[in-house]
């Protein structure tokens, strides 16, 4: 049985000294697991975005990534960048970037030092 861990209390994964994860660690259950875990089906009602994102054939880590500066989290953009999310990525929804779906200053700034 796997557990998933949501949140890191911790300023970074190099002070708690925690192992990082690699793209290929993620899987689509987390992303499906983010989706509701974030209340993205509480808002919007249904699995049609999730199911937009799941089919597009972009790898879990850059979904996540997509989904965590839609949610401004930064924690989990933070997370998925030292994994080697791909700051480029486009939402397949909508064609916005990681950038353009983020409002929150310290987010952008990281996806810029991440470019």
């Amino acid at each position: 049985m796997r557990c998933h861990a949501f949140f890191n209390f911790n300023k970074n994964a190099a002070e708690a000294n925690v192992t990082t994860k690699s793209r290929s660690d993620f899987d689509m259950q987390e992303v499906e697991d983010y989706f509701n875990y974030m209340g993205m089906l509480a808002a919007e009602g249904n699995y049609d975005s999730l199911d937009v994102l799941m089919e597009s054939g972009l790898e879990p880590v850059d979904l996540l990534l997509l989904m965590a500066c839609s949610e401004d989290d930064f924690p989990k953009v933070e997370e998925v960048l030292g994994a080697g999310a791909n700051v480029g990525v486009k939402n397949p929804a909508d064609g916005k970037t990681p950038m353009e779906m983020c409002t929150k200053e310290e987010i952008k700034e990281l996806l810029q030092a991440n470019a």
